[in-house]
């Protein structure tokens, strides 16, 4: 099965679509991302699905043994299968890639889109939603400065293995190109 990963700082829908609306048409992917998971698997009837859903309902957190089954629950295996950024923490990758070992999962690619110019996305976030972002100004930089941290972390650790590309959130189109 072959799998990748696209992280991207979602700063809102409103000034930028998801990665899984932007990439939704191409053919070929298996596009996995959390609000996915929320619509199509946590609304099954399985066993899987109440344990995670009575977790949520309670306040608790999703069980480590069941991170890997949960967010590869919709894999495809005739399909490239896309996470859109689910695990934003070298911990949760590190779990996932002996996931991915175990059950012969070839990570094909990772994908960051990094904002470069804070300055730039703070501005478009005033400009086209400043009911939530013009009076937290700091909050969102301090937001997309955390993300960029961790992500930058876990992509330090999988260049060494993986193809891992450095993108612009501005200036690069997401794509994936379906290499069989």
């Amino acid at each position: 099965m072959r799998t990748g990963i696209i992280h991207r700082y979602d700063i809102s829908s409103v000034v930028f679509p998801s990665i899984a609306e932007e990439l939704q048409s191409v053919d070929g992917l298996n596009l996995i991302s959390g609000e996915r998971l929320r619509k199509e698997f946590l609304t099954r009837n399985s066993q899987l699905a109440n344990t995670i859903n009575n977790c949520i309902e309670n306040g608790e957190l999703i069980p480590k043994d069941l991170w890997a089954p949960f967010y590869t629950s919709l894999n495809e295996s005739e399909k490239l299968n896309v996470f859109c950024g689910l695990w934003t923490n070298l911990d949760h990758f590190k779990e996932f890639e002996r996931y991915f070992n175990r059950n012969n999962i070839r990570l094909e690619f990772i994908k960051y889109y990094r904002i470069n110019d804070i300055q730039r996305a703070i501005d478009l976030a005033v400009e086209k939603y400043s009911k939530v972002f013009e009076n937290n100004t700091e909050h969102l930089k301090k937001k997309i400065e955390e993300y960029d941290n961790r992500i930058m972390e876990l992509c330090a650790y999988a260049k060494q293995i993986y193809n891992v590309e450095l993108l612009d959130y501005f200036d690069d189109e997401i794509r994936v190109n379906d290499t069989r």
